[in-house]
Formats: structure tokens, sequence, C-alpha cells
């Protein structure tokens, strides 16, 4: 049983965890044709239209209809009712599952409360612990609801199985939950959909003109929020136009509406807001560099959209984004305004060192750990080791 709440728009869950967790599960229910997925919903108001419907011969759809806020609550203050129990009772009323048997294993999103009857098996996917840490950036999401940790702990420590994206947080989850090691794997990631460097002029002057980009520019993209770090960024940028004058490079900030409000009226800076997906491999084909000193990241997923586009990549030391970028870009102390301003200019003043980043990035990109059928067949691995202990 794959518990789905976190995809339901009302439950308060960042994008990219979204993004990332849908990918993750239509890669399992596509690539494990043999096992059954229930895959389970629950909402007392409709589903979205879009909300995903695979149309796999393995996938059986499990939908009630009772208050998630009352299940979250007496999942949390009295650890019932047992959610695998809950989708079994449904999926034998519909007759997807017979009186005989029972779920083998389920798997829920953290944070939540996930409490499964005694003899029950459960895993937990973490993207992150950004909610542990940046709890404030958490509580600006619609829906969202402040974290349990003692809660989380508990559940994290009687999971059998324990899936995350990075090394990075796997060292995370240990030292905050003092989680045995030995259940939590690194799966990997990989971008939310396909994203490749871009030749064709036509193509390209069609999007530049769509989002009024300039002619040379450095890129981010990616949220407001205060771990991404933007106030440094945009002071490393300073200094770049104070050094370079009028033959400096312009810097695009895209993904996040609010950059227009925050930043939007300084020299050389333009927020484009939202980017739509089919756009997204032309703004990074166009960009000279893409720069992201963000001070916590569980992946990285604009980092691998940058590479797999061919961008060359200015990338924090911190957190994981190492892990990705590691020897085909360039690491900067995200701390360091000077630090990141030298990076930039190292790619400002090097068309050679452009090339190169180029090429590596998109080598790095294409490598299977950066696959959705890599992460599925880890995550399907561990899961047949442990029921033949």
């Amino acid at each position: 049983m794959i518990d789905l709440r976190p995809l339901q728009a009302e439950n308060g869950v960042h994008p990219d965890i979204v993004f990332y967790f849908q990918n993750f599960v239509e890669a399992l229910c596509r690539g494990a044709r043999s096992e059954t997925f229930f895959l389970w919903t629950n909402s007392s108001a409709h589903l979205a239209k879009d909300f995903p419907r695979w149309r796999y011969p393995n996938v059986r759809y499990i939908h009630t209809d009772e208050s998630n806020t009352l299940i979250n609550l007496c999942t949390s203050f009295f650890r019932f009712p047992y959610l695998d129990d809950v989708v079994e009772t449904e999926a034998m009323r519909q007759g997807l599952l017979p009186w005989t048997q029972k779920i083998d294993l389920s798997l829920f999103l953290a944070p939540c409360s996930a409490p499964v009857e005694k003899n029950g098996k459960k895993a937990f996917f973490v993207y992150d612990l950004l909610s542990v840490h940046f709890p404030e950036f958490l509580l600006s999401l619609k829906g969202s609801k402040k974290i349990d940790l003692s809660g989380l702990k508990k559940d994290l420590q009687e999971s059998h199985l324990i899936f995350t994206p990075s090394v990075f947080n796997k060292n995370d989850i240990v030292r905050t939950f003092q989680v045995d090691e030995s259940k939590i794997s690194v799966v990997g990631g990989a971008t939310a959909f396909p994203i490749h460097r871009i030749e064709d002029d036509e193509i390209l002057q069609a999007v530049r003109t769509k989002y009024a980009l300039p002619e040379k520019f450095f890129l981010y993209v990616g949220s407001a929020e205060k771990q991404k770090n933007l106030p440094l960024l945009l002071k490393a940028y300073s200094l770049h136009r104070s050094r370079n004058g009028h033959k400096s490079w312009d810097l695009v900030l895209a993904g996040d509406s609010r950059h227009q409000a925050l930043y939007g009226e300084r020299m050389g800076v333009y927020a484009v807001g939202a980017i739509e997906n089919e756009d997204i491999s032309a703004l990074y084909s166009l960009a000279q560099a893409f720069v992201y000193p963000s001070l916590f990241e569980g992946f990285g997923v604009r980092v691998l959209e940058s590479l797999s586009a061919g961008c060359p990549v200015i990338f924090s030391q911190f957190s994981s984004i190492p892990e990705i970028a590691q020897d085909v870009g360039i690491m900067v102390d995200p701390s360091s305004a000077n630090a990141v301003f030298r990076a930039m200019q190292k790619i400002f003043s090097s068309p050679e060192l452009q090339e190169h980043l180029r090429i590596d990035g998109i080598q790095r990109a294409q490598e299977e750990k950066f696959k959705w059928e890599t992460v599925a067949s880890i995550f399907m691995e561990k899961v047949y080791s442990l029921f033949e202990e």
C-alpha cells in the first residue's frame, strides 16, 4: 500500500516533493509489474481532476472519504486507526483483496503519523528534513501544519525501511532522530519531467521573447524562501555589475511570483515568475550559467535540471548538492558573497570553461543513478531483501 494523500493539494506538501513522490510511485508501478500496488487516497472532498490516475494492470486505487484532519489527529494522539487496516478493509469491501490476505508493506511520505497493525510492515520516504530545520517555511504552505517531532521520531524508529534521495539526508536522519542507519537506503532521484539541451534557434528565440529574457544572463530557478539564500546571490551579482559595468550579464530569477516584488526593481535583474514546463529546457539552454547558493537541499533537483540542459552550474557546498554536481560545476561557500562573485567571474571571463562545464554537466545528468527506473529498482531490491530475512 502506498499513501498518496501527500499528492492531494489540500495537504500542504511542497510542489517539488509532490513531483518527486509522484514520479517515484509511477516508476514503481511501471517497473514492478509482478507486484500489486494499492494506492490510497482519502478526502471528504472530491479529488482534483488532474490527480494522477496511472492505468497499469497492477495498480488498484483505494479511496476513502473520511476527514484527513480527523485521521491525522487520531493517528497522532491515539496511534489509531491502523492505516493498513483502513486500506485493507476498503479493498476487501470492493473485492480487490481476498479476506484471507493482508497488505505486505505500507509506504508513507514523511512527515506523517502512520500507525500500522502489530504484524504490519511499514516504510517511510523522507525527501528531506526541511520541515524540521526550517519550520517557518513549512507553515507558509497552504494546508501545512506544525510537525510533531516526537511522533515523527517514533514512526521513523519503528519503520522497517526508510528511503531518501541523498547521503546528506541519510546522515541528517540518523543525527536528528537517532535512527538505525542500516535501514536507511539512498535511492537518488531524477528530474520531474525530461529536460535536455536545446540548440534550435527558433525555439530559443520564441522562449526568449515569451519571457522577455535578456541576451546573456545568469539564472536562478526556485522559490524565494529563506534557505534559498537569494539576498546573498543578489549581493554577489551587484559585485559582478560593479566589476564589469555595461558588459555585465543580467540576472534572471524564475520560479516564484514573489521575485518581482522582492528583487525585480534592481539594475540588471529580471524577475520572470513561473515558467511553463515545456519552456524549462529552453530557459536553461539560453542561460550562460545557473547560480544556486542554497543553504539546504534534500536532493537538489534544480541543479540536476540545469546539468541536463548543459547549463554551467555554480552550486553550494552545503547539504546534498555536491552529490549531484561535484566536479562538473563550480562549488562555492554559500555564506560568502565574494566566493559566489568569484565563481560568476570565472564563467563570465572564460567561454572555454563554459563549454567544458556544459559537456561535463550533460554527461553527469545522463548517468543511470539519475533515472526513475534506477530509483524504483533500488527500492524494490530493499523490499525484497526485507521479506527474505
